[in-house]
């Protein structure tokens, strides 16, 4: 979970480091904990509190019109170069969280099946007769096996060759009850059987517990990143490493014992690497190598990337896990808070990979930052050359404008084949002037960009 951020700067060396990298492997099995079916789910007690204004005498009182051709010229982005793109089939989504950060997360399937989760529940939609499916809490989800009373942190995501889901969250904050849930559908059928499996949270019984997970597909693994963290210490200096679980998820569709491996001790010259980022495929699932990225999340004025590769699948002959070190063309910085009508601020955090796709021999990714022409927070979008190759190089590009504040950004491949490098990237934005609300543009990877959409705008102004 991420808190409010502390000062902490990273200097960085100009010079390339000669140290090699080093890390740690341990197989563990687990059993099948249960098998669920969410449509047999009938009792759920999980609350869900609304503000609703109250009326006054003689009705309830109109919200001012909203002249929105307005709002959006006053946050209007530079105009693109690439053609515009438009909101298209939409509809009202995941509306429970109940929780800050809601650390949202959505799948969706071959056949229009989503899956959306944010703390602290998972919604289900069918995109195809636009119907909801219901909701039902995290702790509902896995209450048959366990106490999950400070379950957070879910993450999910469609596996297109298994056609299945996986989704993963966190429960506990403390060595002792700190504990990884793992799920896998039976079917494509997200309202049908899981099989649930439960992973330590504290693995090497140090008195650590983790935090922040992120999720990514091969053809035959699933790969799970997690933060260690020191107990009664905030995760900016409380941070410990960043573990990868390397997962077989066949056995997780089948609901048979459960192989992983673990890898620990990532270090790169002699220091942990942190907020390590599984690499997903863009247009369809790759391996068995997997790849990973990683920045220096507090840096000022840091160019340094960190390309992560893991050789092989779970106790392959010769696996290896390598961390190379490259630089961007461009440097990226700790992004300042997001603005709203004073005095609320948004927590930006700070600068760490948030999504990552690899297609067409290139890597893309993003994360925040600052914007040094006007100083606020920023998306910066990094491409990736050679990285399988022991030279890979980076081409870095800055989204901002300025009027808004641009942040937790995410990418997904939308090109059509061989040689088309199209993305989309989303994120959200909010201004002093300006309600918050979620924005997505197109890339090429050639550094052009197309105008921002105003996917949703908020009349409220949320603070956290």
């Amino acid at each position: 979970m991420l808190k409010k951020l502390l000062s902490v700067i990273l200097i960085v060396s100009p010079f390339l480091f000669s140290a090699q990298s080093t890390s740690n492997k341990t197989t563990f099995v687990f059993p099948k904990k249960a098998t669920i079916t969410v449509s047999d789910i009938k009792e759920d007690y999980f609350v869900t509190n609304q503000c609703v204004e109250k009326p006054v005498p003689g009705g309830i009182p109109q919200k001012p019109a909203v002249n929105w051709n307005t709002i959006n010229q006053k946050a209007a982005a530079p105009t693109g170069t690439l053609p515009p793109i438009f909101l298209g089939k939409n509809f009202f989504g995941n509306p429970y969280g109940n929780s800050t950060p809601n650390d949202n997360d959505l799948a969706i399937s071959n056949n229009c099946k989503i899956v959306s989760v944010c703390n602290t529940n998972i919604y289900f939609h069918d995109c195809v007769v636009d119907s909801s499916k219901g909701v039902v809490s995290l702790s509902a989800f896995s209450s048959s096996f366990g106490t999950f009373s400070q379950a957070f942190d879910p993450k999910v995501a469609y596996d297109p060759v298994a056609d299945r889901f996986a989704l993963v969250f966190l429960n506990g904050f403390a060595p002792s009850t700190s504990s990884i849930v793992v799920a896998f559908s039976q079917t494509n059928n997200p309202l049908g059987a899981w099989n649930f499996y439960v992973l330590p949270g504290n693995p090497f019984n140090n008195n650590l517990w983790s935090d922040y997970p992120m999720i990514a597909f091969s053809q035959k693994e699933l790969f799970l990143t997690i933060n260690l963290i020191i107990p009664s210490m905030p995760w900016q200096t409380g941070f410990a490493e960043t573990l990868i679980w390397q997962i077989n998820k066949s056995n997780g569709y089948a609901g048979l014992p459960l192989t992983t491996q673990l890898h620990n001790n990532i270090q790169y010259s002699g220091n942990n690497v942190r907020n390590i980022c599984p690499v997903k495929g863009g247009s369809t699932l790759y391996g068995p190598q997997q790849f990973f990225l990683s920045n220096k999340n507090f840096g000022v004025n840091t160019d340094s990337v960190f390309v992560i590769d893991i050789s092989d699948t779970i106790n392959a002959p010769g696996q290896t896990l390598t961390t190379k070190l490259t630089y961007a063309d461009k440097t990226y910085n700790l992004p300042p808070d997001a603005r709203q009508n004073a005095p609320h601020l948004f927590a930006t955090n700070d600068a760490r990979i948030l999504g990552a796709f690899v297609e067409n021999n290139k890597i893309q990714y993003v994360h925040n930052t600052k914007d040094p022409a006007t100083n606020f927070c920023a998306v910066y979008h990094g491409v990736i050359d050679g990285y399988a190759t022991s030279t890979p190089t980076v081409t870095g590009n800055i989204i901002g404008d300025v009027v808004l504040d641009l942040g937790y950004p995410n990418i997904s491949y939308i090109g059509a084949g061989v040689g088309d490098h199209t993305s989309i990237i989303n994120f959200d934005h909010c201004a002093p002037t300006v309600s918050a609300g979620v924005s997505a543009m197109k890339s090429d990877a050639q550094g052009n960009y197309s105008a921002r959409l105003n996917i949703k705008m908020e009349l409220l102004m949320l603070m956290f």
